[in-house]
């Protein structure tokens, strides 16, 4: 090969292996993410229905040996109109209560949901709790499948309740020993001042919800037509 056709086709490699260094797509697209509504964004994302996981078989030490868990409250857009409350069993389970998309309406009652961690928001570390992987998937699926027992304008049925509730069947359950003192203390600081600068936004933002399904072609599944 002449010594001018070389050149140029060492010029040639070299330049296209400057373009693929250079890609965006080689950077990975959670770097440098910051953003306190991460968990709520990625949950179409990311997000999985626990109930399609299931106990392991009876006898079997892999799904019946208890471990310790840190529990965490999650607080996205906290100060926010739309301040909202998680309970997030590590290192990757977000439990939470959204608005039903059964129905996309404020006035019926709020649903659990099950999705996974992503960085951002405010966190405070709560207490351990003492399960095995088994009793940590039944509860997951108790409480994705739960139904708040009043809408979000009503006391009772917010986000913050449905954390309250998860928390108190932990309790129940014997997984932990006491209501989180860190969880009293930030009820009592916060729950009346929080409920009253939210409720204005449920109905505004159902109807958002509804909007952006109907505008991605879902159904009220979450699935497509």
């Amino acid at each position: 090969m002449p010594p001018i056709q070389i050149l140029l086709t060492l010029l040639w490699v070299s330049a296209g292996l400057l373009t693929t260094i250079a890609s965006p797509l080689m950077i990975p697209s959670n770097v440098g993410n910051n953003n306190p509504t991460g968990i709520l964004e990625n949950r179409q994302a990311l997000g999985r229905r626990a109930k399609q996981r299931t106990p392991s078989p009876k006898g079997a030490k892999s799904g019946s040996t208890k471990e310790s868990r840190q529990i965490v409250l999650w607080i996205g857009n906290e100060g926010k109109a739309d301040e909202h409350w998680s309970l997030v069993i590590l290192p990757d389970d977000v439990l939470d209560a959204v608005i039903d998309p059964d129905f996309y309406s404020a006035d019926k009652p709020l649903r659990g949901e099950w999705s996974l961690t992503a960085p951002g928001g405010n966190t405070i570390d709560l207490c351990e709790a003492k399960m095995s992987e088994d009793e940590r998937v039944e509860f997951i699926n108790e409480m994705e499948e739960f139904y708040m027992p009043v809408s979000p304008k009503k006391k009772g049925g917010s986000c913050m309740d449905y954390v309250r509730i998860a928390l108190e069947r932990l309790k129940q359950k014997g997984y932990i020993t006491e209501m989180p003192p860190k969880f009293e203390q930030k009820w009592t600081q916060s729950y009346s001042k929080v409920r009253q600068k939210t409720l204005p936004i449920y109905d505004k933002l159902a109807a958002q919800q509804k909007l952006e399904a109907q505008g991605q072609g879902l159904d009220h599944t979450g699935k497509n037509k």
